[in-house]
């Protein structure tokens, strides 16, 4: 079993998947019944939720975000052949970047859905 220390930076990570988390308790009584939580390609909703399902797919995405930044966090330490050559500063920055990324689209979009009409 592959063990990691704790940095910082990890619990930064957690941290950041947490934010859409606050904002929906924060404003869970202000949405919608109904939010959307899919846009095609011209930017109209055509996917939806009940607003009780929402934190399924927070968590989701969260896990998502998490697992990825996990993964780009040890690949040097379950690289079979040891020829992975990301440094592992850039995999910890990426790893980062992609939880923000995830964590902001849902952080932003939340406070903004439209009931399905």
């Amino acid at each position: 079993m592959v063990m990691i220390k704790v940095k910082p930076v990890d619990i930064v990570a957690v941290v950041i998947s947490l934010f859409p988390f606050v904002l929906f308790a924060a404003l869970q009584d202000s949405l919608a019944d109904r939010v959307a939580i899919h846009w095609n390609a011209a930017g109209d909703a055509d996917g939806w939720t009940d607003v009780d399902q929402l934190p399924v797919y927070l968590g989701t995405l969260a896990a998502l975000g998490l697992g990825v930044y996990l993964l780009l966090r040890s690949i040097k330490k379950i690289d079979p052949k040891r020829t992975a050559q990301l440094n592992e500063s850039i995999a910890i920055k990426l790893g980062i970047g992609i939880v923000t990324f995830v964590s902001a689209n849902k952080f932003f979009d939340i406070p903004f859905k439209q009931e399905q009409s």
